[in-house]
């Protein structure tokens, strides 16, 4: 399902995530998704626990290609598995800062046919991590936030 977000009119309204992918597509899976040319530059929104996001092959994109993931279920209340193409790595860090203020980094391996999990455990509603294709072989983490792992 795809939702079409308008701009919002005034600039000081955009203080919430929510309104940061005004004119981007909405996706909102409720089963395992592919991603595909429709999705780029779109934002996959989850509210459903364990679901997979399966990653189409970097050589047959462009380079560029973007897609951000976001949660959008209770705290605690999701897992998410972001798998890459057998032939493709998913390499970069996200930097989750803890209630304290104590920051830890993922290090995703960026070893061929990885994949990366948002933890239930520590799940938070917004956590998200947004990808970017180099065009051969890798998924470049832009940004991100939460605690993900291998």
């Amino acid at each position: 399902m795809a939702i079409s977000v308008p701009v919002a009119g005034d600039p000081l309204a955009v203080t919430h995530h929510r309104n940061m992918s005004a004119g981007r597509q909405i996706f909102v899976p409720v089963a395992g998704l592919t991603v595909s040319p429709i999705h780029n530059g779109g934002v996959i929104a989850i509210a459903t626990d364990a679901l997979t996001i399966t990653l189409p092959l970097v050589s047959s994109l462009d380079p560029g290609f973007m897609i951000t993931v976001i949660a959008h279920l209770a705290a605690t209340g999701e897992l998410i598995t972001i798998q890459s193409n057998a032939a493709d790595a998913i390499f970069g860090i996200i930097g989750n800062v803890t209630g304290t203020n104590t920051c830890t980094l993922f290090t995703s391996n960026g070893t061929a046919n990885n994949n990366i999990k948002l933890t239930k455990a520590t799940q938070r509603v917004d956590d998200w991590v947004t990808l970017m294709s180099n065009g051969l072989t890798d998924w470049m983490i832009v940004g991100g936030q939460g605690t993900w792992t291998n």
